[in-house]
């Protein structure tokens, strides 16, 4: 086996165009001995610097952890 037998691990759809890791499931939020349910996906992200991004729709967070 050669490296040319790899491909790319993902879809990767144009030059520094963000790759999403981990399509949208359920996540919890966990604060102190509260949950808060909700989901999430997660992505990969290359402008303006390379990092992981977590984007998540929770339900009934406090305000002040919300913003």
């Amino acid at each position: 086996m050669n490296i040319d037998d790899f491909g790319p691990a993902y879809e990767f759809k144009g030059p520094n165009e963000e790759v999403c890791l981990l399509p949208r499931t359920d996540a919890h939020v966990g604060i102190e001995d509260l949950r808060f349910p909700g989901s999430v996906e997660v992505f990969l992200v290359f402008l303006p610097q390379p990092r992981i991004v977590a984007r998540g729709t929770f339900h009934n967070l406090p305000s002040e952890v919300a913003s």
